[in-house]
């Protein structure tokens, strides 16, 4: 009889879901994790970026493309971002992903994708 009790209420579950849900990669959530990963990023790829300015500023969308925060711009569907800056005559341009890791939502650190020479 116990046996029975626990093969309906398993297939109960799987029908209407008794899990907690995963929660939703949204603008501010994904914000969230690239602050949290500039603050902790130890190969100090983002050193230059000035989170101090733009921590108080909230995502964008601007009308013709993806989310962007400060220098970063990021995909919600794709779970991707990318962060570009120039430093002296070079341009560098990283990528990351966010990963969904214990219930949270995390900001992957950024890979090295290109290097340009800008022009003088």
């Amino acid at each position: 009889m116990d046996r029975f009790i626990v093969v309906i209420l398993v297939l109960a579950c799987s029908m209407v879901g008794c899990g907690t849900r995963s929660p939703e990669l949204t603008p501010e959530v994904a914000r969230a994790a690239l602050i949290e990963m500039v603050r902790s990023d130890s190969r100090k790829d983002l050193k230059d970026f000035p989170l101090e300015k733009y921590l108080d500023s909230p995502a964008e969308k601007p009308p013709y493309g993806e989310w962007h925060w400060g220098f970063f711009d990021f995909d919600l569907q794709s779970k991707k971002y990318d962060y570009c800056v120039s430093r002296g005559r070079c341009d560098f341009n990283y990528e990351g992903t966010f990963e969904l890791r214990g219930g949270r939502w995390l900001a992957t650190p950024p890979q090295c994708t290109s290097i340009a020479m800008s022009r003088p």
